[in-house]
């Protein structure tokens, strides 16, 4: 039983020693260095009037689909054909 007190006191010391040192690293860290953060870009202009026309053209789509998958695939093509031409950069 007595070797049982002596494993519990080196586990003890062990987890004590780490902890010191755990200790003694944490308060040796120097703080962070204050880094400028990246310089922000300013958002384009936006035409509102015509963001929303052309929304208004995108959702004459009749892109309806069907539980069965037998969707006609001519109106996403359509959609599809669409985006390209008005947003050939995407």
């Amino acid at each position: 039983m007595r070797w049982v007190g002596r494993a519990v006191l080196a586990l003890i010391a062990v987890v004590a020693a780490l902890g010191g040192v755990l200790v003694a690293r944490t308060l040796s860290l120097a703080p962070a260095a204050q880094q400028e953060g990246p310089a922000l870009v300013a958002a384009p202009a936006i035409d509102a009037q015509r963001a929303a026309e052309r929304l208004a053209q995108a959702i004459r789509f009749q892109t309806i689909s069907v539980q069965d998958g037998a969707a006609d695939p001519a109106p996403f093509d359509a959609l599809h054909a669409f985006l390209r031409q008005t947003y050939p950069l995407t």
